[in-house]
């Protein structure tokens, strides 16, 4: 599993939350962080490729294959060190949707 996601909390509107996975993916992210609680399930859904097509399913097999050196690992963790989180994971009224 990638150790770095995009994620798409607080992207209500559908077109917009489309257009930002579309380009989180053509950009190389593959780990897309969402929950019902967001309420954009379908847009996000509908921005990832399907593997109807083979295609499709050989290119959503490839972004699994990828091997991080000891190295790609440490620049990871020395980037992700400097994010400063503010404010709640969630927002109240957020978290009374699912009821914690």
């Amino acid at each position: 599993m990638p150790i770095l996601g995009f994620g798409v909390f607080q992207i209500p509107d559908s077109n917009e939350c489309k257009r930002a996975v579309i380009d989180a993916i053509e950009t190389g992210y593959r780990l897309i962080d969402t929950a019902a609680s967001y309420l954009n399930e379908a847009a996000v859904g509908s921005a990832i490729p399907g593997t109807t097509k083979l295609h499709r399913l050989q290119e959503n097999i490839g972004a699994a294959i990828i091997e991080l050196s000891v190295e790609d690992l440490q620049q990871i963790e020395k980037a992700a060190s400097k994010i400063v989180v503010h404010g709640a994971r969630y927002p109240e009224s957020l978290q009374n949707r699912v009821g914690k």
